[in-house]
Parts: C-alpha cells; sequence; structure tokens
C-alpha cells in the first residue's frame, strides 16, 4: 500500500522555537517598555505635559525685551507754514531707534494685565533741520483691565488641571490597551500553536495507526472501510497542517510587528495560569472606574467646555470695554542724560468703548447656539454614564461566570487528553475501531482549543476591566507610571 510521507517531509522540521519560554507577562512587559503603541503613547503624554507647563507659565511674570531699531524715515511732507499761513511741501529725513525692556503679570481672577515697563526713544532728525531728540520713561505701571468681557485664563483654571489629570489617566490606558491588544495576539499565535502541535502529533499517531491497520488488514482483522478512514484522517491532517503552518506564520508577523521586533525573532509561548481568588464585585469595579477611569473626567471637561462657549458667547454679545490706568514717569531732552533728569509725573486713564449698534441678532443667535449645544452635551453625558454602567455590569458578569468556565473547560481537557490515551491503547490492542478512535481524537484536539479559548476569554475581560478602571484587580494596587521619566525630569 502507498505510504502517505509528504506532509511529515514539508512540516517537519517544526517551528524553530526560542530556548526560553515567552509567557504573556513578558511580552505585555515588552510592548509596554518599546514597542511601536508605547513610544507614540508616550510622545503624546508629553505633548500634554508642555502643554500644561506652558499653561501655568501664564501665571508667572514675563520679562520681555522690544526694540525698533534703526527705523529710517526719508519722505515730503505736506506742513503749514505760520508765518504765510498756507501750506508748503519739505524734505523729511529722520532716524527712530525704540528699547523698552518690560514685565507683564496676568491677573487669573479678573481677566486683567499688569505691566511695569522702562523705554527710551531716541529721534535723529536730519532734515529739515538736524536736531537730537529724546524721550524717556524711566517707569511706568500699567493696568489694563477688560470690563464685563470674556476671561479665558478664569475658564482655563477650571479646565487645564483636568486635562492634565485626564492624559496622565489617558496615558495609563494607553498602556492597558497595549496589554489587551498583545494579550490578543498572544492567544491567537498560543492557539495557532496548539492547533500545529496537535496536527503534527495526530499525522504522527495516525500514521502509526495506518501501519498498523495495513497489517491487520492483511489478516483480515480490520476491514477496507477502516483502512480508507484512516486514509483520509492522513490527508486531512495534511491538509489542515498546512493551513495552520500559514496562520500561524502570519500571527507571529503580526505580534513581532506589534512589538516591533525583527521577523528573525521566535517564540515558545507558555499557557497562562488562572489566578485563584479573583472574583470582582460590580459595585467596587463601578466605584473604581470613576475613581481611577478617563470616563469622569472626560465627561467633566465636556461639560466645562459646554459652560465656557455660552459665557463667550454671552461676552461677546453686547458693549465691550476696556478700562486702562497708568502712572509713572517721563522726560524728554535733547540728550541721553537730560531725558533722565528731573522726570515728571505722567497719568493716562480711559476706558474704550465698542457697542454693536445692530447685528442682527447675530450675538444672540450665538448665545442660543451655545446653550442648544450644552443642552445635547448634557444628554449625551447622561447616556455616556448609563452605557458605561451596563458595560461594567456586563464585563463582570462575563469575568466571573469566565472563571468557572476555564476550570471545567481545564478538567474536561485533562478527561479528554486521558480517554484518547487509552483508545490509543486499546487501538494498539486491537479492541477499538477507527471510528471510536478518530472521536477520541476530535474530542481531545476539540478539548485542547476550548481551554486556550476560555482562558484568553478570561484575561480578554480581566484586562477590559483592567483597562476601565486603572486598577491591577491580582496585586490591588492602583495601575500607576513614573511619569517625570517620561518627560525626562
Amino acid at each position: 500500500m502507498r505510504r502517505f510521507f509528504f506532509f511529515s517531509l514539508i512540516l517537519l522540521p517544526t517551528i524553530v522555537l526560542a530556548q526560553q519560554k515567552s509567557t504573556l507577562e513578558d511580552l505585555i512587559y515588552l510592548a509596554q517598555s518599546s514597542s511601536p503603541s508605547a513610544l507614540i503613547a508616550q510622545n503624546n503624554y508629553r505633548s500634554d505635559y508642555w502643554n500644561f507647563r506652558a499653561y501655568q507659565a501664564q501665571f508667572l511674570p514675563s520679562l520681555n525685551l522690544a526694540a525698533n531699531i534703526a527705523q529710517f524715515n526719508r519722505s515730503t511732507q505736506l506742513i503749514l507754514d505760520p508765518t504765510t499761513e498756507r501750506y508748503k511741501t519739505v524734505d523729511n529725513s529722520a532716524l527712530a531707534n525704540t528699547l523698552q525692556l518690560s514685565v507683564n503679570q496676568r491677573i487669573a481672577q479678573t481677566g486683567g494685565t499688569l505691566m511695569l515697563y522702562s523705554d527710551i526713544y531716541r529721534l535723529d532728525q536730519f532734515s529739515p533741520e538736524s536736531e537730537m531728540f529724546y524721550q524717556s520713561t524711566p517707569v511706568s505701571l500699567t493696568y489694563l483691565q477688560p470690563i464685563g468681557g470674556y476671561n479665558s485664563l478664569k475658564w482655563q483654571k477650571k479646565s487645564e488641571p483636568k486635562a492634565y489629570e485626564l492624559a496622565k489617566r489617558q496615558y495609563l490606558e494607553s498602556m492597558e490597551v497595549i496589554t489587551v491588544n498583545v494579550a490578543q495576539l498572544f492567544f491567537d499565535l498560543l492557539l495557532l500553536q496548539k492547533r500545529y502541535e496537535m496536527a503534527l502529533k495526530n499525522y504522527e499517531n495516525t500514521e502509526n495507526s495506518y501501519t498498523m491497520a495495513e497489517h491487520r488488514f492483511e489478516l483480515g482483522s480490520v476491514t477496507k472501510n477502516d483502512l480508507l478512514q484512516l486514509q483520509v484522517s492522513l490527508i486531512n491532517y495534511d491538509i489542515a497542517g498546512r493551513d495552520t503552518k500559514m496562520e500561524l506564520d502570519m500571527a507571529l508577523f503580526k505580534l513581532r510587528s506589534f512589538l516591533g521586533l525583527s521577523q528573525s525573532v521566535q517564540f515558545d509561548l507558555e499557557l497562562p495560569s488562572l489566578p485563584q481568588g479573583v472574583e470582582l464585585d460590580f459595585e467596587k469595579v463601578l466605584a473604581l472606574s470613576y475613581q481611577n477611569g478617563t470616563l469622569l473626567l472626560s465627561q467633566e471637561l465636556r461639560s466645562i467646555e459646554a459652560e465656557r462657549a455660552i459665557a463667550e458667547a454671552k461676552a461677546y454679545r453686547g458693549i465691550q470695554a476696556d478700562l486702562r490706568i497708568s502712572f509713572g514717569l517721563s522726560q524728554n531732552a535733547g540728550s541721553f542724560s537730560g531725558a533722565y533728569s528731573n522726570p515728571r509725573d505722567r497719568e493716562v486713564t480711559g476706558i474704550s468703548l465698542n457697542m454693536p449698534i445692530l447685528d442682527w441678532g447675530r450675538g444672540q443667535g450665538r448665545v442660543r447656539m451655545a446653550q442648544s449645544r450644552a443642552d445635547v452635551v448634557a444628554a449625551q453625558v447622561d447616556q455616556v454614564f448609563k452605557d458605561h454602567e451596563q458595560n461594567v455590569l456586563i464585563n463582570v458578569l462575563r469575568f466571573n461566570n469566565q472563571i468557572y468556565q476555564c476550570s471545567r473547560s481545564m478538567e474536561v481537557d485533562r478527561i479528554a487528553q486521558e480517554r484518547y490515551q487509552i483508545c490509543l491503547d486499546k487501538f494498539a490492542n486491537g479492541t477499538l475501531s477507527v471510528t471510536e478512535l478518530n472521536v477520541a481524537q476530535t474530542d481531545k484536539d476539540n478539548s485542547a482549543q476550548r481551554y486556550i479559548s476560555d482562558l484568553r476569554a478570561y484575561w480578554s475581560y480581566y484586562f477590559e476591566l483592567r483597562r476601565m478602571c486603572l486598577f491591577d484587580f491580582v496585586s490591588g494596587k492602583d495601575i500607576s507610571a513614573e511619569f517625570d521619566k517620561l518627560v525626562g525630569n
């Protein structure tokens, strides 16, 4: 009879695996440390960090130096001659230079700006007459206050600290998303490695059974149908093995790509264990998701943004007014030293107004639009919290049920393995039919894959709940990160 060697010749030797077993924890650590997704999350956090630092800097005094240097003006000007009382044209040629040093401080409570400055102005007139002119302001204190206007700093003080805290949690959540993704890829590869291993072993066992069946067929103790059935099984295992090998290579490529590793890296994955004594309470998980997660902060920021938009629309709807108060010293002279001798008081006050007479309802329309958007946001936020509560409940129920599922499927896997070994021995002794052996082998394969699938579901539910709560339920600790190291502090 013809022997079926093609499967073993093509698929052996088997995959070249790493000498050391790779655990799920190993790959999670690797993914969170150096994967492309981790690097993206780190840079996103750094961007948010420097944005927050820029916000904080607004409340600190700023020291500024401004200069207009070598402003040359050569032109013809029309002037009134006081002697003839007629206009005449004269050539004007002058060079101007200005230097100012100022300290600015924004006032968040009022939205105003306080400025302390000193400046010097020099004018060199070349024509129609040659002269030099200095104007100095040794010191001046100016306060500019919008009246009834929109105070952006006030709203930033409400939103920016929350936005920065949200950025921290989003970074931690990104790490947990990486964990969820790498766990999916881990179990994809693990299941395919198991299927490939079973295909090799099944082919080997079936080939041995076929050899025994050939001998018994010659003795008349095995029917032609049994022999053909074994031949079909060999061909089917060959097809399944080829397909699994291709899927295995693709899964391996995806995992290496996600981790940012060379395509020459191989993995020998270790089946994760099932943690003992982990059962979750819905109320506790829900509270942790609000306390640690991103949901509550993100919705609070949405509400603040809606309120800010209403305030801004109302502020720009009516009269715009600015109060300016300035106190200081100034002097004019023909020399630099004279410009700083005996400076005189200088006070400037005034209010500038901008009042729309007819805007065809644009201002009121902006306010109503902002209020409508705020109502929509309030309804959406309420629905988000309801959906979140339902989502947490479903995931907790699934997780707690999956603990039982995994324990039972593990027991079934153990029993099926033992039964298959017994059936192999019986078939070798000639006391078991080919059909019964095939059934036992199918049950063994299905139970092994079912246990891995149930274990995969368990860890998927666990990591998803950990992402939502940013809490490690196994260790009983909040998930954290060394944020100072992320920005190089």
